[in-house]
């Protein structure tokens, strides 16, 4: 897991140091495929009409999506769509999906739907943007009444804790420790 986020920290600072064409052509692409999402999202909430919990959720993540202007966007493809983040000064990589809960734990046989944070990287210590982009995600979280859903080191337990996240269970994946942590929204 830490070797993951080492390799996208490294990305994320390679795309920062990058010249200003460079840049402006990864914002221009970044914002095609803002319209892009938008669109897939209107997509999937059309073909999901009848599912009253996860087109509001939907409608939720698109509206919050058009509506942060800090921050880009891309989707990755199927089969599990996801959606990274970046903040528009490169100081700041996301990965989040609207996902079917799939996690046998019983605080969250209640939940049809989670949020996943599936990776965080803020290289830039001191801007807290780490710290604005969760508060931002708690926000759609209740907004939505969806759980947000992470795994991280025992290291980063506290950091979560800070949001109210809870420590759910440890376990061992890669022959690494990892943590599940799960906010749940305010009701």
């Amino acid at each position: 897991m830490i070797d993951e986020l080492i390799i996208r920290q490294k990305y994320l600072i390679a795309l920062k140091s990058q010249g200003y064409f460079s840049k402006r052509h990864f914002l221009k692409n970044a914002k095609l495929k803002k319209k892009q999402i938008n669109l897939k999202i209107q997509q999937i909430m059309v073909n999901n009409q009848n599912n009253i919990l996860l087109y509001n959720a939907l409608e939720n993540l698109a509206y919050w999506l058009l509506n942060t202007n800090n921050y880009l966007y891309t989707l990755s493809p199927p089969p599990q769509p996801t959606i990274q983040i970046i903040r528009k000064d490169f100081n700041l990589l996301a990965e989040i999906a609207l996902s079917k809960n799939e996690i046998p734990v019983p605080c969250l046989l209640n939940f049809r739907l989670v949020f996943e944070l599936l990776y965080l990287v803020a290289p830039t210590k001191g801007l807290n943007a780490g710290t604005k982009f969760i508060r931002n995600f708690i926000a759609l979280a209740n907004k939505c009444k969806l759980p947000i859903v992470l795994y991280c080191e025992s290291k980063l337990v506290p950091y979560y804790k800070k949001f109210q996240f809870q420590k759910v269970f440890e376990q061992i994946r890669k022959n690494k420790k990892e943590i599940l942590m799960v906010y749940f929204p305010e009701i």
